[in-house]
């Protein structure tokens, strides 16, 4: 058993699960977070879809080792396990993984387990928007199915950016239903998204590198 629930700051959502469920998530989606079709790379852009599923697989893993949070959770009352196992990931970066990671799904044969851990994902991420802000979540559920562009060569770098403007945003629910409003950028008929792409653009080149090389953590400004 594993589940989303929303944290109160409107900015991200908590996984939580029993180790052996979190182990499993890992392991379905561990096949399909960083494949190589050299026939479709061109077109499709694993290398940058990799990039983003790998921070899931980090943080899952460190999860289920006990490197995260374990909390008491009565979700799990009755059964003989109730220690639950907890990480968190904001919002704009979980959506951008659940279409990246059904985006790479679509050159693979899927298991039924796979299909039905993807449907279970898809399920609690969309019940912990509701239950947050029911009233407000319908712009946001949108995402989990389409809506950010996944063939983006530099999806990882757009997700990155999207994701520090909701993080220095303040608490609450107007945050939260703000966030349709950011993922405007991360699809390719929007003007945002043209924006955000002449923005990077603009860093890359006054950096001397590609964008896909662009690196946050050692640029003024960006990212943390």
């Amino acid at each position: 058993m594993f589940y989303f629930v929303a944290d109160k700051s409107g900015k991200y959502v908590k996984l939580r699960g029993l180790k052996k469920d979190l182990k499993l998530i890992y392991e379905v989606f561990s096949r399909y977070a960083f494949i190589n079709d050299t026939a479709s790379e061109k077109h499709t852009n694993f290398k940058s879809r990799s990039s983003l599923n790998s921070h899931f697989l980090y943080e899952i893993r460190h999860c289920y080792k006990g490197d995260r949070s374990i909390i008491k959770d009565t979700m799990f009352d009755d059964l003989d396990e109730s220690i639950s196992y907890e990480c968190m990931f904001s919002w704009v970066y979980i959506l951008f993984f659940i279409n990246s990671i059904r985006r790479n799904m679509c050159f693979c044969e899927l298991t039924k387990l796979d299909q039905s851990i993807m449907l279970f994902f898809e399920y609690w991420i969309e019940k912990a928007m509701m239950d947050y802000d029911g009233k407000n979540a319908n712009n946001l559920v949108m995402y989990i199915n389409h809506g950010i562009s996944t063939d983006n060569k530099y999806i990882y770098q757009f997700m990155r950016k999207i994701d520090d403007k909701l993080i220095s945003m303040p608490n609450g629910k107007k945050t939260f239903r703000n966030i349709p409003n950011l993922l405007r950028a991360s699809n390719e008929l929007t003007k945002e998204y043209i924006d955000l792409m002449t923005q990077l653009l603009i860093e890359a080149s006054d950096n001397n590198i590609d964008i896909e090389n662009l690196d946050w953590n050692e640029i003024e400004g960006g990212c943390e």
